[in-house]
């Protein structure tokens, strides 16, 4: 199986893929949970990866980017003339697959967790207007201003939220750093990956407990 473009609609829980291969046949149509995406694509020859543009789609991008993938990112309405017929996920997997390989298509600058937790900072400690910060977004990005206004309304609803993600990072790499001492050259990143991810959502005194667990494990 050759595939050259992959689609991905994110979600909460489960994603919809859809791939092509060099001459645009359609050679891959998956559910993924979430747990499942690193591993998935980890197992694939790098490609082009499109997602539609949303906070998380940054963190999807960084992270695929690292298995050597091309990941583009775009705003929703310019895949959205896309869509063949009445939407759901799989048909929109589908429309990004085919929208990120348009070679006229205006794609979304991947933002790095620093970016996203300076707009975050900025805009509550720093007491900055919602305008100077979508203004700041715009320039520092080069995103569209409509798909900007939207991530600025949430930071402006939930206070901390970027800001909270990158002292996860900061956590997560720590964790790394003690299972990279603990196991030596059994150190498997894919495997920590899978650990973190296979977690979900929880606080980092748990996802602790859950890298102890993997250690262990990995000792044998």
């Amino acid at each position: 199986m050759n595939i050259t473009t992959i689609g991905v609609d994110l979600a909460k829980s489960v994603f919809h893929v859809h791939g092509v291969d060099e001459r645009g046949k359609t050679v891959l149509r998956k559910a993924l949970k979430r747990a499942e995406v690193m591993s998935f694509f980890a197992k694939l020859v790098p490609c082009l990866i499109g997602m539609e543009a949303c906070g998380s789609a940054h963190f999807w991008a960084r992270k695929l980017s690292e298995l050597g993938h091309t990941v583009k990112l775009m705003a929703p309405q310019f895949v959205k003339s896309y869509v063949k017929t009445n939407r759901n996920d799989a048909r929109d997997a589908e429309a990004i697959c085919e929208a990120v390989a348009r070679p006229n298509m205006r794609f979304v600058a991947i933002k790095t967790v620093e970016q996203q937790a300076l707009a975050d900072t900025g805009l509550h400690a720093q007491r900055w207007s919602r305008e100077r910060t979508i203004a700041w977004m715009v320039e520092t990005t080069g995103q569209p201003r409509e798909g900007i206004m939207s991530e600025v309304d949430r930071y402006c609803v939930v206070p901390g939220q970027a800001c909270g993600y990158k002292v996860g990072q900061q956590g997560i790499l720590s964790l790394r750093d003690k299972a990279k001492k603990a196991l030596g050259g059994r150190f498997d990143l894919r495997g920590f990956n899978d650990a973190v991810v296979a977690a979900g959502n929880v606080p980092m005194t748990v996802l602790a407990r859950v890298i102890d667990g993997y250690i262990a494990h990995s000792k044998g």
